[in-house]
């Protein structure tokens, strides 16, 4: 994109594995000059937002999910926006979460037995495996957290663990119910395009615009996906996907926001 960045959708909070806590995204949203942001922390609802959308020091704070689940036998990320509690979302995310804790567990005590040490890490709710890295760097002096991840805790390392994620239409039918636009997250970042987007017919959004290749290698294609999004009829949307302190590197300028708001909205008045 080309236009000024008025509008990052994709950020993360201690909640999860972010750095910075709900003031600092505001604090940092202003000093971006930015209109709005997403607040998507991953499995969890950040408990500091009560509304769909906060107005906070005259930042617009969107409440929003990132939730991992699974199609088509790949594991794919999903963004809820304009998220409000409910019953059926507050029960399919304990679950979720639940399932971090258990993996979590599971992790540091192979963790520990196999290197001999203490992780000193009590897993809770919003764990992840960042956290983990973390306390093994703490414990040792052999490891940093990209050696953690290459060598121990990776897909396919010796102490991965494979958590339980919800079917991706059991979780799109939860976010709808909940009021949110629910969109497909970095879709370049999955090995297969056509099957991260398989399920664009039962979205409001995909993710075009994103500060960062896919692991693979290679580049991304924002005009592609912003084809993908016309030929379904969804929005576009796009953020830095945020885990340290540095917002608008990606996201919507001024117009597609408004669009994005607008269709927020109707969200919000179709399960009031």
């Amino acid at each position: 994109m080309h236009a000024e960045i008025a509008a990052d959708l994709h950020i993360h909070t201690r909640a999860s594995d972010g750095v910075m806590t709900l003031t600092d995204v505001v604090e940092t949203a202003a000093e971006a000059d930015l209109q709005a942001v997403a607040v998507t922390d991953h499995d969890r609802l950040h408990p500091e937002l009560d509304g769909r959308i906060s107005s906070i020091d005259a930042i617009e704070v969107i409440h929003g999910i990132e939730v991992r689940v699974e199609v088509a036998g790949a594991r794919v990320d999903l963004l809820g926006y304009g998220v409000r509690p409910t019953a059926e979302l507050e029960e399919l995310l304990g679950t979720v979460q639940q399932s971090r804790i258990d993996r979590a567990t599971r992790m540091i005590d192979s963790l520990e037995s196999a290197l001999g040490l203490s992780v000193d890490l009590t897993p809770s709710v919003g764990i992840g495996r960042p956290e983990i890295a973390a306390a093994v760097v703490d414990a040792t002096e052999q490891y940093s957290s990209e050696r953690v991840f290459e060598e121990l805790i990776g897909e396919g390392c010796p102490h991965y663990v494979r958590r339980w994620v919800p079917d991706a239409t059991t979780a799109i039918d939860a976010l709808h119910a909940a009021g949110a636009l629910v969109g497909l997250a970095h879709p370049y970042r999955y090995a297969e395009l056509d099957t991260a987007t398989a399920i664009v017919d039962e979205l409001d959004a995909i993710e075009a615009y994103y500060p960062y290749r896919r692991r693979s290698g290679g580049g991304t294609d924002p005009a592609r996906i912003e084809q993908i999004a016309a030929t379904a009829g969804i929005l576009v949307t796009g953020g830095s996907d945020a885990h340290d302190r540095v917002l608008g590197r990606a996201g919507l300028d001024a117009g597609r926001y408004h669009s994005f708001r607008d269709a927020l909205e109707e969200a919000g008045r179709r399960t009031a």
